[in-house]
């Protein structure tokens, strides 16, 4: 029948147009993906950032490990008490830790905790680790003991307009420098007590805990130590207050003084931000907190706390006992310092490695029952801006 024809026709007609507005719709969602693929792939490894931030882990699954034991479930403090105790331990351990733990022989009796596990401890580094929390940024140094990177001191570089064609563009006379770091051993001794070891078994996850938590201590307050007031000579990296090209300010000249408000801050604080920086923290030692908290303004009978001004109040304000407060300016040796900067131009280098050993001595720890470790990493601290750091010394009790 025509209209039969007719109407079948125009029911093929209309699905095809379905069929070609189904097709459109798929591909531009198609396209979306792919846009939303584009935007979203991370970097590969030549344009990724070599540093991790204090929100970031440090990764050293790029370090090749045995593919037949998992590094996350290994406990570095668990190996240090498999090195300590022997079998007596190394029966509790985990599967993985102990396949972890007879790969890890290195020489003359030594241990060489795998690179995979290390990423791990670094993150029981940071929150012990004052400049860490300020923002300081650690880099691997995985393909050697040496690393250069890339630093300014001031001027920094700077972009110019030109007034017209064949005009010469201003030059604000930055030069590079490289800052090179070069991986330095620190270590630290740990006792333990036979009677520990033998009553692992039943708490071997806290004992370890707290193995790890001292040593990661221990480390991180090398670092403070080394990036703050390191001297750069007795195999100590060069920390902020004697790297050339940090401002340095005499609270008092020549002799220092004691704090009175907190405007040496705020000074510091212009210095980093006439450089261009931001400041991400200030960090001083206790005795600093402890005056400044003691701050205060008023009359007698009427006296107050001195309220912290802008921009250091919303600072984060960090302390640590590494800065010390017997430094000598002038004619005093009662002072100390404050670091302000921002920290995110201050890195750490760490190389991917921890040996520990076990020390024999039967004259001391043996006789007592006890039994001493050993254990050491390597790492360096290098100041990539000096423009971005002010120190105010003289800061007297």
């Amino acid at each position: 029948m025509p209209e039969t024809k007719e109407l079948l026709e125009e029911l093929v007609a209309e699905a095809k147009g379905l069929k070609e507005e189904q097709r459109k719709r798929l591909d531009e969602i198609e396209l979306r993906f792919q846009r939303m693929s584009l935007e979203h792939r991370p970097a590969d490894n030549r344009s990724a950032s070599p540093f991790a931030s204090l929100e970031q882990k440090v990764d050293f699954k790029s370090f090749e490990h045995p593919t037949d034991w998992e590094p996350r479930n290994v406990r570095l403090g668990a190996l240090l008490l498999g090195i300590a105790g022997g079998q007596k331990v190394v029966q509790h351990l985990h599967d993985d830790e102990v396949k972890a733990l007879f790969e890890s022989s290195g020489p003359a009796g030594g241990y060489i905790v795998p690179g995979a596990v290390i990423g791990e401890f670094i993150e029981s580094v940071r929150p012990a680790c004052q400049v860490m929390k300020a923002g300081a940024r650690t880099v691997e140094m995985r393909d050697g003991p040496t690393l250069a990177l890339p630093g300014f001191g001031s001027p920094l570089p700077t972009a110019s307009w030109r007034a017209g064609e064949g005009v010469a563009y201003a030059d604000a006379g930055a030069t590079f420098r490289a800052v090179i770091l070069n991986a330095r051993s620190v270590g630290s001794f740990l006792t333990v007590s036979q009677e520990m070891l033998d009553d692992a078994a039943g708490s071997i996850g806290t004992v370890s805990a707290l193995l790890e938590a001292e040593l990661g201590k221990a480390i991180a307050v090398a670092i403070d130590q080394a990036a703050l007031i390191g001297t750069g000579v007795g195999g100590q990296p060069m920390g902020l207050y004697n790297t050339p090209g940090v401002s340095q300010t005499l609270l008092t000249s020549p002799n220092g003084s004691t704090l009175a408000n907190y405007q040496f801050l705020i000074t510091a604080v212009g210095v980093v931000r006439s450089g261009n920086f931001e400041p991400s923290a200030v960090i001083y030692d206790a005795r600093t907190d402890k005056q400044l908290n003691s701050l205060v303004t008023g009359i007698a009978g009427d006296l107050r706390q001195l309220a912290i001004p802008e921009p250091i109040a919303s600072m984060p304000r960090l302390v640590t006992n590494q800065i010390g407060d017997a430094m000598t300016c002038g004619t005093s040796s009662d002072c100390s310092a404050a670091f302000v900067g921002d920290y995110s131009q201050l890195v750490v280098g760490v190389r991917p490695s921890l040996g520990v050993r076990v020390l024999v001595d039967p004259y001391t720890t043996a006789s007592t029952g006890q039994i001493r470790l050993f254990a050491w990493t390597r790492c360096d601290v290098g100041v990539l801006n000096t423009s971005a750091f002010a120190v105010v010394s003289g800061l007297r009790a």
